[in-house]
């Protein structure tokens, strides 16, 4: 009977040779015989991977989600919250690829928010690991998409003249991704809401803040 060892060598061996249907049976076989210690920790890691490289998106995101769950306080944990994100950013990023151009609001928000969230706990959890800077990276990327996707919603309540709609929508945006490009539009939807509405002084407001802010801002123009 072969070794956890050498099961695990074999497993890492298809892995980095391409064949990850190979590679997860081996890395079940440890888990099966070597159900505590770090075979199996290193056997789940490697197979999240392996899901991870054959596109199996459910099968990754719920070996991730079970090494969480074992295993909280693991120096790898990170690794597993890392590749949780990545897999969920992945998949809305193959959706977004669809598009010529890209649109970003059509994709599941459900699946960004998720994504985002992962990539939130390595810089609060996990500051200090390998992982953080390209989490930030994409925390920043994942923001001003949902951020764009809101305002793609605010635009279709303008359109269709629901302008309280519009309006809420835009300060969502306001509210929570601060930062992002979008906060240009979601003032300038704001002012056009709130002029169609009535509200001068709230629609001035906003001017004033879009002014200051973003002086360059070619939206005023259309105002």
């Amino acid at each position: 009977m072969m070794s956890g060892s050498d099961l695990l060598q074999e497993g890492k061996s298809s892995l980095e040779g391409g064949s990850y249907k190979e590679s997860i049976e081996r890395f079940d076989v440890i888990e099966a015989r070597f159900p505590q210690g770090s075979y199996a920790e290193q056997a789940k890691l490697n197979k999240m991977y392996a899901y991870y490289l054959n596109r199996d998106h459910k099968e990754a995101l719920q070996e991730a989600n079970d090494f969480i769950k074992l295993y909280p306080n693991h120096p790898n944990t990170a690794y597993a919250w890392y590749m949780k994100g990545l897999v969920n950013f992945d998949k809305a990023r193959s959706i977004i690829d669809k598009f010529l151009p890209p649109d970003h609001s059509k994709v599941d928000q459900k699946q960004l928010t998720e994504s985002l969230e992962a990539f939130l706990v390595i810089l609060d959890k996990y500051p200090n690991s390998i992982y953080a800077e390209d989490s930030a990276k994409r925390v920043a990327y994942l923001r001003n998409i949902l951020a764009q996707s809101e305002i793609h919603i605010a635009n279709f309540y303008m359109d269709r003249k629901a302008y309280v709609g519009a309006a809420n929508r835009a300060q969502y945006v306001i509210d929570n991704y601060d930062g992002a490009p979008a906060i240009q539009e979601a003032l300038l939807i704001q002012i056009k809401a709130y002029r169609a509405l009535g509200l001068d002084s709230m629609a001035n407001d906003r001017l004033r803040i879009l002014q200051l802010n973003y002086p360059e801002y070619e939206g005023l123009a259309t105002l």
